[in-house]
Protein backbone atom coordinates (compact mmCIF):
# COMPACT_ATOMS: atom_id res chain seq x y z
CA UNK A 1 0.00 0.00 0.00
CA UNK A 2 1.23 3.50 -0.82
CA UNK A 3 0.51 5.76 2.16
CA UNK A 4 0.91 9.51 2.65
CA UNK A 5 1.04 10.89 6.19
CA UNK A 6 0.53 14.66 6.40
CA UNK A 7 1.83 16.51 9.46
CA UNK A 8 0.08 19.35 11.27
CA UNK A 9 2.42 21.88 9.69
CA UNK A 10 3.47 23.92 12.72
CA UNK A 11 6.70 22.01 13.40
CA UNK A 12 8.86 19.77 11.22
CA UNK A 13 9.19 16.02 11.45
CA UNK A 14 12.55 15.91 13.18
CA UNK A 15 14.65 13.57 15.29
CA UNK A 16 14.90 16.42 17.81
CA UNK A 17 11.16 17.04 17.98
CA UNK A 18 9.04 15.82 20.91
CA UNK A 19 5.74 17.07 19.46
CA UNK A 20 3.17 14.34 20.12
CA UNK A 21 1.48 14.34 16.69
CA UNK A 22 4.84 14.20 14.91
CA UNK A 23 5.88 11.30 17.14
CA UNK A 24 2.69 9.48 16.08
CA UNK A 25 3.51 10.05 12.41
CA UNK A 26 7.12 8.83 12.76
CA UNK A 27 6.12 5.70 14.62
CA UNK A 28 3.23 4.80 12.32
CA UNK A 29 5.49 5.28 9.30
CA UNK A 30 8.17 3.00 10.73
CA UNK A 31 5.61 0.32 11.56
CA UNK A 32 3.97 0.48 8.11
CA UNK A 33 7.31 0.15 6.35
CA UNK A 34 8.27 -2.83 8.51
CA UNK A 35 5.01 -4.44 7.29
CA UNK A 36 5.96 -3.93 3.64
CA UNK A 37 4.18 -0.67 2.77
CA UNK A 38 5.69 2.53 1.35
CA UNK A 39 5.26 5.85 3.19
CA UNK A 40 5.67 9.50 2.22
CA UNK A 41 5.45 12.23 4.87
CA UNK A 42 4.59 15.86 4.13
CA UNK A 43 6.28 18.21 6.58
CA UNK A 44 7.47 21.85 6.79
CA UNK A 45 10.75 22.58 5.02
CA UNK A 46 13.20 22.74 7.96
CA UNK A 47 12.99 19.00 8.46
CA UNK A 48 16.17 17.37 9.72
CA UNK A 49 15.95 13.64 10.20
CA UNK A 50 18.52 11.04 9.24
CA UNK A 51 18.57 7.28 8.65
CA UNK A 52 14.81 6.86 8.42
CA UNK A 53 13.15 4.45 5.96
CA UNK A 54 10.31 6.79 5.03
CA UNK A 55 10.45 9.54 2.41
CA UNK A 56 9.92 13.12 3.62
CA UNK A 57 8.44 15.65 1.20
CA UNK A 58 9.40 19.11 2.51
CA UNK A 59 6.97 22.01 2.12
CA UNK A 60 8.87 25.35 2.15
CA UNK A 61 7.66 27.94 4.68
CA UNK A 62 8.74 31.59 4.13
CA UNK A 63 10.72 32.97 7.08
CA UNK A 64 8.53 36.05 7.21
CA UNK A 65 5.58 33.98 8.49
CA UNK A 66 7.49 31.24 10.33
CA UNK A 67 6.64 32.73 13.76
CA UNK A 68 2.92 33.17 13.07
CA UNK A 69 1.04 29.95 13.81
CA UNK A 70 -2.13 30.88 11.90
CA UNK A 71 -0.34 32.19 8.80
CA UNK A 72 2.12 29.30 8.81
CA UNK A 73 -0.67 26.74 9.03
CA UNK A 74 -2.64 28.43 6.25
CA UNK A 75 0.38 28.67 3.95
CA UNK A 76 1.35 25.06 4.63
CA UNK A 77 -2.19 23.87 3.90
CA UNK A 78 -2.41 25.73 0.56
CA UNK A 79 1.07 24.56 -0.47
CA UNK A 80 0.18 20.97 0.42
CA UNK A 81 -3.00 21.18 -1.68
CA UNK A 82 -0.95 22.44 -4.64
CA UNK A 83 1.48 19.54 -4.14
CA UNK A 84 -1.36 17.01 -4.20
CA UNK A 85 -2.87 18.57 -7.34
CA UNK A 86 0.48 18.14 -9.07
CA UNK A 87 1.18 14.70 -7.59
CA UNK A 88 -2.15 13.15 -8.52
CA UNK A 89 -1.63 13.93 -12.18
CA UNK A 90 1.39 11.59 -12.15
CA UNK A 91 0.79 9.08 -9.37
CA UNK A 92 -1.84 8.25 -6.79
CA UNK A 93 -1.66 7.29 -3.12
CA UNK A 94 -3.82 4.48 -1.79
CA UNK A 95 -4.59 6.50 1.34
CA UNK A 96 -3.88 10.00 2.70
CA UNK A 97 -3.78 10.34 6.49
CA UNK A 98 -3.87 13.88 7.91
CA UNK A 99 -2.79 14.96 11.40
CA UNK A 100 -3.79 18.64 11.24
CA UNK A 101 -7.25 20.16 10.68
CA UNK A 102 -6.49 23.00 8.26
CA UNK A 103 -4.44 20.86 5.90
CA UNK A 104 -7.07 18.10 6.10
CA UNK A 105 -9.90 20.53 5.27
CA UNK A 106 -8.25 21.75 2.08
CA UNK A 107 -6.36 18.70 0.81
CA UNK A 108 -9.23 16.26 1.35
CA UNK A 109 -11.15 18.17 -1.33
CA UNK A 110 -8.29 17.56 -3.78
CA UNK A 111 -8.12 13.89 -2.79
CA UNK A 112 -11.85 13.49 -3.38
CA UNK A 113 -11.45 14.72 -6.96
CA UNK A 114 -9.09 11.82 -7.61
CA UNK A 115 -11.04 9.28 -5.57
CA UNK A 116 -8.39 8.79 -2.87
CA UNK A 117 -9.63 7.85 0.63
CA UNK A 118 -8.76 10.26 3.43
CA UNK A 119 -8.45 9.95 7.21
CA UNK A 120 -7.94 12.65 9.81
CA UNK A 121 -6.56 11.96 13.28
CA UNK A 122 -7.34 14.83 15.61
CA UNK A 123 -4.80 15.51 18.36
CA UNK A 124 -6.60 18.63 19.64
CA UNK A 125 -6.73 18.71 23.48
CA UNK A 126 -9.65 21.17 23.27
CA UNK A 127 -11.86 18.30 22.15
CA UNK A 128 -11.44 16.30 25.35
CA UNK A 129 -13.46 18.43 27.78
CA UNK A 130 -15.04 16.16 30.38
CA UNK A 131 -17.66 18.60 31.62
CA UNK A 132 -21.13 19.25 30.21
CA UNK A 133 -21.37 22.32 27.96
CA UNK A 134 -24.75 23.73 26.98
CA UNK A 135 -24.43 26.40 24.28
CA UNK A 136 -26.68 27.04 21.28
CA UNK A 137 -24.37 29.72 19.92
CA UNK A 138 -21.41 28.14 18.07
CA UNK A 139 -19.00 30.97 18.93
CA UNK A 140 -19.74 30.60 22.64
CA UNK A 141 -19.50 26.82 22.39
CA UNK A 142 -16.07 27.01 20.78
CA UNK A 143 -15.01 29.52 23.42
CA UNK A 144 -16.01 27.01 26.09
CA UNK A 145 -14.04 24.29 24.27
CA UNK A 146 -10.84 26.33 24.62
CA UNK A 147 -9.28 24.02 27.23
CA UNK A 148 -5.73 24.90 26.20
CA UNK A 149 -6.28 28.63 26.85
CA UNK A 150 -5.36 29.81 23.37
CA UNK A 151 -5.99 33.46 22.44
CA UNK A 152 -9.65 33.84 21.42
CA UNK A 153 -8.99 34.23 17.66
CA UNK A 154 -6.63 31.24 17.63
CA UNK A 155 -9.17 29.18 19.55
CA UNK A 156 -12.03 29.99 17.17
CA UNK A 157 -9.84 29.28 14.11
CA UNK A 158 -8.65 26.03 15.68
CA UNK A 159 -12.12 24.68 16.41
CA UNK A 160 -13.65 25.85 13.12
CA UNK A 161 -10.83 24.19 11.18
CA UNK A 162 -11.58 20.99 13.12
CA UNK A 163 -15.23 21.32 12.09
CA UNK A 164 -14.31 21.68 8.40
CA UNK A 165 -11.87 18.78 8.63
CA UNK A 166 -14.55 16.51 10.11
CA UNK A 167 -16.82 17.33 7.15
CA UNK A 168 -14.11 16.95 4.50
CA UNK A 169 -12.52 13.56 5.21
CA UNK A 170 -13.91 10.05 4.83
CA UNK A 171 -13.01 8.83 8.31
CA UNK A 172 -12.05 10.50 11.60
CA UNK A 173 -9.74 8.90 14.15
CA UNK A 174 -10.24 9.94 17.78
CA UNK A 175 -7.36 9.09 20.12
CA UNK A 176 -9.59 8.82 23.20
CA UNK A 177 -13.18 7.81 23.85
CA UNK A 178 -13.84 11.19 25.45
CA UNK A 179 -12.67 12.89 22.29
CA UNK A 180 -14.87 10.61 20.16
CA UNK A 181 -17.94 11.35 22.29
CA UNK A 182 -17.35 15.12 22.14
CA UNK A 183 -16.93 15.12 18.35
CA UNK A 184 -20.29 13.36 18.03
CA UNK A 185 -21.93 15.61 20.63
CA UNK A 186 -20.64 19.07 19.68
CA UNK A 187 -20.05 18.66 15.92
CA UNK A 188 -23.01 16.42 15.00
CA UNK A 189 -20.78 13.85 13.30
CA UNK A 190 -22.29 10.46 12.46
CA UNK A 191 -20.76 7.91 14.88
CA UNK A 192 -20.11 5.52 11.97
CA UNK A 193 -17.54 7.98 10.59
CA UNK A 194 -15.40 7.95 13.74
CA UNK A 195 -12.96 5.27 14.86
CA UNK A 196 -11.27 5.14 18.25
CA UNK A 197 -7.58 4.30 17.79
CA UNK A 198 -5.34 5.40 20.68
CA UNK A 199 -1.78 6.61 20.44
CA UNK A 200 0.93 4.08 21.15
CA UNK A 201 4.58 3.80 22.07
CA UNK A 202 7.58 1.74 21.06
CA UNK A 203 7.81 -0.53 24.10
CA UNK A 204 11.31 -1.64 23.05
CA UNK A 205 12.56 1.95 23.10
CA UNK A 206 10.70 2.94 26.27
CA UNK A 207 11.76 0.16 28.59
CA UNK A 208 13.04 -0.54 32.09
CA UNK A 209 16.76 -0.42 31.28
CA UNK A 210 18.12 2.91 30.07
CA UNK A 211 21.36 4.56 31.14
CA UNK A 212 20.89 8.04 32.66
CA UNK A 213 24.33 8.61 34.17
CA UNK A 214 25.08 11.38 31.64
CA UNK A 215 22.00 13.28 32.84
CA UNK A 216 23.16 12.95 36.46
CA UNK A 217 26.37 14.73 35.47
CA UNK A 218 24.62 17.26 33.24
CA UNK A 219 22.28 18.40 36.05
CA UNK A 220 24.80 17.94 38.88
CA UNK A 221 22.66 15.34 40.65
CA UNK A 222 23.79 12.90 43.34
CA UNK A 223 21.21 10.91 45.30
CA UNK A 224 18.19 13.24 45.16
CA UNK A 225 14.67 11.97 44.52
CA UNK A 226 13.65 13.09 41.03
CA UNK A 227 10.17 14.23 40.02
CA UNK A 228 9.85 14.61 36.25
CA UNK A 229 7.27 16.65 34.32
CA UNK A 230 7.65 16.26 30.57
CA UNK A 231 5.44 18.61 28.52
CA UNK A 232 5.61 21.81 26.55
CA UNK A 233 5.32 24.76 28.93
CA UNK A 234 1.74 26.03 28.62
CA UNK A 235 -1.17 26.93 30.94
CA UNK A 236 -3.17 23.83 29.99
CA UNK A 237 -0.19 21.64 30.92
CA UNK A 238 -0.52 23.25 34.38
CA UNK A 239 3.13 23.22 35.49
CA UNK A 240 2.49 26.15 37.85
CA UNK A 241 0.28 24.05 40.14
CA UNK A 242 2.99 21.39 40.34
CA UNK A 243 5.53 24.08 41.27
CA UNK A 244 3.15 25.31 43.99
CA UNK A 245 2.97 21.77 45.38
CA UNK A 246 6.73 21.84 46.02
CA UNK A 247 6.16 24.05 49.07
CA UNK A 248 4.14 21.29 50.75
CA UNK A 249 6.52 18.51 49.70
CA UNK A 250 9.56 20.25 51.20
CA UNK A 251 7.94 20.08 54.64
CA UNK A 252 8.50 16.31 54.46
CA UNK A 253 11.21 15.66 51.86
CA UNK A 254 14.09 18.04 51.27
CA UNK A 255 16.44 15.88 49.19
CA UNK A 256 14.41 16.22 46.00
CA UNK A 257 14.59 17.87 42.57
CA UNK A 258 11.85 18.72 40.07
CA UNK A 259 12.87 18.53 36.40
CA UNK A 260 10.66 20.14 33.76
CA UNK A 261 11.45 18.95 30.23
CA UNK A 262 9.80 20.62 27.24
CA UNK A 263 9.92 23.64 24.95
CA UNK A 264 9.22 27.15 26.20
CA UNK A 265 7.58 28.80 23.20
CA UNK A 266 6.99 32.50 22.62
CA UNK A 267 3.15 32.42 22.98
CA UNK A 268 3.52 31.06 26.52
CA UNK A 269 6.56 33.05 27.64
CA UNK A 270 4.47 35.05 30.14
CA UNK A 271 3.32 31.79 31.71
CA UNK A 272 6.95 30.76 32.16
CA UNK A 273 7.69 34.16 33.70
CA UNK A 274 4.80 33.69 36.13
CA UNK A 275 6.25 30.33 37.21
CA UNK A 276 9.72 31.83 37.50
CA UNK A 277 8.43 34.66 39.70
CA UNK A 278 6.78 32.13 42.01
CA UNK A 279 10.01 30.12 42.24
CA UNK A 280 12.05 33.24 43.02
CA UNK A 281 9.63 34.61 45.61
CA UNK A 282 9.53 31.27 47.48
CA UNK A 283 13.26 30.46 47.25
CA UNK A 284 12.73 27.27 45.24
CA UNK A 285 15.49 27.82 42.68
CA UNK A 286 17.73 25.01 43.97
CA UNK A 287 14.90 22.48 43.68
CA UNK A 288 13.76 23.19 40.12
CA UNK A 289 15.39 22.55 36.71
CA UNK A 290 13.96 23.68 33.37
CA UNK A 291 15.72 21.99 30.44
CA UNK A 292 13.80 23.56 27.54
CA UNK A 293 13.61 21.48 24.36
CA UNK A 294 15.73 18.33 24.30
CA UNK A 295 16.57 15.83 21.59
CA UNK A 296 13.93 13.10 21.46
CA UNK A 297 16.69 10.47 21.84
CA UNK A 298 17.21 11.73 25.42
CA UNK A 299 13.60 11.25 26.51
CA UNK A 300 13.91 7.59 27.63
CA UNK A 301 16.95 8.56 29.74
CA UNK A 302 14.95 11.30 31.49
CA UNK A 303 12.23 8.77 32.34
CA UNK A 304 14.90 6.39 33.63
CA UNK A 305 16.29 9.19 35.81
CA UNK A 306 12.91 9.89 37.43
CA UNK A 307 11.51 8.35 40.60
CA UNK A 308 8.07 9.74 39.78
CA UNK A 309 6.54 11.19 36.60
CA UNK A 310 3.86 13.85 37.10
CA UNK A 311 1.44 15.09 34.43
CA UNK A 312 -0.91 17.70 35.97
CA UNK A 313 -2.55 18.72 32.66
CA UNK A 314 -5.98 20.32 32.53
CA UNK A 315 -6.50 18.90 29.05
CA UNK A 316 -4.99 16.17 26.84
CA UNK A 317 -5.83 14.41 23.59
CA UNK A 318 -4.17 11.06 24.35
CA UNK A 319 -1.13 11.71 26.58
CA UNK A 320 1.96 10.11 25.01
CA UNK A 321 3.93 11.20 28.06
CA UNK A 322 1.93 8.86 30.29
CA UNK A 323 2.27 5.99 27.81
CA UNK A 324 6.04 6.52 27.62
CA UNK A 325 6.35 6.71 31.40
CA UNK A 326 4.30 3.52 31.71
CA UNK A 327 6.58 1.83 29.18
CA UNK A 328 9.57 2.77 31.31
CA UNK A 329 7.86 1.30 34.37
CA UNK A 330 7.55 4.56 36.29
CA UNK A 331 5.35 5.50 39.23
CA UNK A 332 2.97 8.17 37.92
CA UNK A 333 0.82 10.96 39.35
CA UNK A 334 -1.66 12.28 36.77
CA UNK A 335 -4.57 14.68 36.64
CA UNK A 336 -7.98 13.03 36.89
CA UNK A 337 -9.15 14.06 33.42
CA UNK A 338 -10.90 11.53 31.19
CA UNK A 339 -8.12 10.87 28.62
CA UNK A 340 -5.73 10.05 31.50
CA UNK A 341 -8.28 7.87 33.27
CA UNK A 342 -8.76 5.86 30.07
CA UNK A 343 -5.18 4.60 30.30
CA UNK A 344 -5.80 2.88 33.63
CA UNK A 345 -7.18 -0.41 32.35
CA UNK A 346 -7.12 -2.10 35.76
CA UNK A 347 -7.14 0.97 38.01
CA UNK A 348 -3.73 0.34 39.57
CA UNK A 349 -1.35 1.92 37.03
CA UNK A 350 -1.07 5.41 38.56
CA UNK A 351 -2.45 7.81 41.18
CA UNK A 352 -4.98 10.40 39.99
CA UNK A 353 -5.32 13.88 41.50
CA UNK A 354 -7.31 17.07 41.15
CA UNK A 355 -4.98 19.09 38.86
CA UNK A 356 -5.92 22.39 40.52
CA UNK A 357 -5.14 21.21 44.06
CA UNK A 358 -1.42 21.56 44.95
CA UNK A 359 -1.96 19.83 48.32
CA UNK A 360 -3.46 16.77 46.62
CA UNK A 361 -0.57 16.59 44.13
CA UNK A 362 2.01 16.93 46.90
CA UNK A 363 0.28 14.30 49.06
CA UNK A 364 0.40 11.75 46.22
CA UNK A 365 4.07 12.43 45.51
CA UNK A 366 4.95 12.08 49.21
CA UNK A 367 2.87 8.91 49.48
CA UNK A 368 4.75 7.22 46.63
CA UNK A 369 8.20 8.29 47.81
CA UNK A 370 7.50 7.04 51.34
CA UNK A 371 5.94 3.71 50.33
CA UNK A 372 8.32 1.52 48.33
CA UNK A 373 5.75 -1.27 48.06
CA UNK A 374 3.19 1.09 46.50
CA UNK A 375 5.84 2.55 44.18
CA UNK A 376 6.89 -0.92 42.99
CA UNK A 377 3.29 -1.98 42.44
CA UNK A 378 2.56 1.08 40.31
CA UNK A 379 5.71 0.50 38.25
CA UNK A 380 4.88 -3.14 37.48
CA UNK A 381 1.23 -2.49 36.70
CA UNK A 382 1.90 0.45 34.36
CA UNK A 383 4.44 -1.49 32.29
CA UNK A 384 2.13 -4.51 31.91
CA UNK A 385 -0.77 -2.35 30.72
CA UNK A 386 1.17 -0.40 28.12
CA UNK A 387 2.73 -3.54 26.61
CA UNK A 388 -0.66 -5.24 26.39
CA UNK A 389 -2.75 -2.38 25.02
CA UNK A 390 -0.59 0.42 23.60
CA UNK A 391 2.38 -1.04 21.71
CA UNK A 392 2.82 0.63 18.30
CA UNK A 393 2.70 -2.71 16.49
CA UNK A 394 -0.90 -3.22 17.65
CA UNK A 395 -1.89 0.40 16.96
CA UNK A 396 -0.42 0.25 13.44
CA UNK A 397 -2.38 -2.93 12.69
CA UNK A 398 -5.61 -1.22 13.80
CA UNK A 399 -4.80 1.76 11.57
CA UNK A 400 -4.01 -0.45 8.56
CA UNK A 401 -7.30 -2.28 9.09
CA UNK A 402 -9.08 1.07 8.79
CA UNK A 403 -7.10 1.86 5.61
CA UNK A 404 -8.16 -1.47 4.09
CA UNK A 405 -11.79 -0.85 5.02
CA UNK A 406 -11.73 2.52 3.28
CA UNK A 407 -10.01 1.16 0.19
CA UNK A 408 -12.60 -1.62 -0.17
CA UNK A 409 -15.45 0.86 0.20
CA UNK A 410 -14.09 2.81 -2.79
CA UNK A 411 -14.02 -0.20 -5.14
Amino acid sequence: MKICQVSFGLSPISSQDIDASNSVIRNLANQFISMGHSVDILSPMDTNIDDQPFHIIPIPIPKIISNSGLLKEAYYSISSAIFFLSKMKRDDYDIIHFHGPAVASLCAIVARIYGIPTIYTTHNPNLTVDRKIECNNKIMLFKELNESHLPFLNSICSIYSERFAFKSVDKIVAVSNTQRDNIIKYFSVNPSRIEYIPNGIDTKMFNLNFDHSHLMKLHNLKNEKIVLCLARLAPYKNQLTLVKSILHILDFIDNIRFIFVGPISKPFLEYYNEIDRFIESHNLKKYVIFTGSVNSSLIPAYYSLADIVVLPSLSEGMPLVLLEAMGCGKAIVASSIEPNLELAKNGSEMLFVDPLNPQEISASIIKILRDEELKGSLEISSRKTVVKYFDWTNIARQTLSLYDELKKSRR
